[in-house]
């Protein structure tokens, strides 16, 4: 009882650790298991509240929604929005995720993953270029992850049209999705 008079106070750092655009000095440290990890927190906290403020709930997905359709935000940004809304559950997927799917991959996502590291570019830029590029394809990658694990959630439990959408980024993307493919449950334990 003691916890719910701070709630308000102690939901936005949390949310903070979700979706803040740096959580690293360095793009290589491991800020996206901080991000996952906060996530499950934020459903801890929905799941152990949300009888006596259930207003909570939907004000963090409309948060989380907010920021995951704001295209300037960053690939970490919106990879954290991801894993939150895929902890919250089925629903939030649901509301706050597959509505914006495909608008989402065709403006930001899309773009990233075609870019090309031949560049025109003198040497010095050149440089600067290829390694930006390879970071920010890093990043729209573990994007792009996180979004086929949602879909495949959404897949098992039957909703909307995520087959469809699933076909849509196969189109897209081709072969390059197979390694962003979860290994359906009954397969995790089998090797190749």
């Amino acid at each position: 009882h003691y916890l719910e008079n701070y709630l308000h106070q102690f939901m936005p750092p949390i949310l903070t650790c979700c979706m803040k655009e740096n959580l690293s000095r360095s793009p290589t440290e491991n800020h996206w298991n901080l991000r996952q990890k906060s996530a499950k927190i934020v459903q801890l906290v929905l799941d152990k509240f949300d009888a006596k403020f259930p207003n909570v709930r939907t004000k963090v997905i409309r948060t989380l929604v907010a920021h995951l359709t704001d295209l300037r935000k960053s690939f970490k940004t919106h990879y954290g929005v991801i894993v939150c809304l895929k902890e919250i559950g089925i629903d939030a997927l649901q509301q706050g995720l597959m509505p914006h799917l495909e608008t989402y991959i065709e403006m930001k996502l899309k773009p990233f993953l075609a870019l090309s590291s031949n560049s025109n570019d003198s040497q010095p830029d050149l440089d600067m270029n290829l390694k930006q590029n390879v970071i920010k394809q890093h990043e729209a990658k573990m994007v792009l992850g996180a979004i086929l694990e949602c879909l495949w959630i959404c897949m098992q439990h039957q909703q909307g049209d995520t087959m469809q959408m699933f076909r849509k980024l196969q189109h897209m993307f081709g072969e390059a999705l197979i390694p962003f493919n979860p290994a359906p449950p009954e397969c995790e334990n089998y090797f190749i």
